[in-house]
This record gives structure tokens, sequence and C-alpha cells, in this order.
């Protein structure tokens, strides 16, 4: 079995740049969003995660760009349904929500 975790280098317009781990992604009213844990003096940050949309390219389709989230309300409605999704998702799998909640968010 394969350890290794994907991870993703993002720069921001500033020059500065952040590893993170992929964690899921998802759908939520018609968009694309993806989870990301960042890297903090290279060990993974457990208390954090950086949710954000994905768009492809339209001249490139296998271009995928990445926009971080500035409304909270966007944020809290977007991570609302995560949460209620994966907590379906487990209660369909007969598995206790609290328990692994904290797992599904840190994949």
């Amino acid at each position: 079995m394969n350890d290794e975790k994907e991870t993703i280098l993002l720069q921001g317009e500033d020059g500065s740049s952040i590893e993170c781990e992929f964690g899921d992604r998802f759908d939520c009213q018609d968009k694309h969003y993806i989870i990301l844990i960042p890297y903090r003096n290279g060990l993974r940050d457990d208390d954090a995660i950086l949710l954000m949309q994905t768009v492809k390219d339209k001249e490139d389709p296998d271009t995928e760009y990445l926009i971080a989230l500035s409304d909270p309300e966007e944020i809290n409605t977007v991570f609302s349904d995560y949460i209620a999704r994966k907590a379906r998702e487990q209660h369909a799998e007969g598995t206790c929500f609290e328990k692994n909640l904290a797992a599904a968010i840190k994949k």
C-alpha cells in the first residue's frame, strides 16, 4: 500500500507559496470545490483547512484554477453542505458520525 499523500504547491500573487495535502473534492450548488490541508514548517497542520473553488480553463480543459473563497456566507454554505454530505455517507455506511467526521476532514 502506498502511504504517499498527494500534495500541491499554491503560489500567491505576492510570490509566497504554501504546500498543501489534497483533502477532498466535491460539488455544491453547481460549482466545484477542493479541500486542502496546509503544511507549516514541513508538518501537516491538522488544525487548518483551505476551501477553494476549482474552475476549468475554457481553452484548455486539462488546466484547472483554484480560487480562494472570500465571502463568509459562501464559505459557511459550502462547508456546511460538505459536512452534511459526509454525515449522510457515513450514516448510510452504518458508521458513527462523531468518530468518523474528524477522519473525513483529515483525508
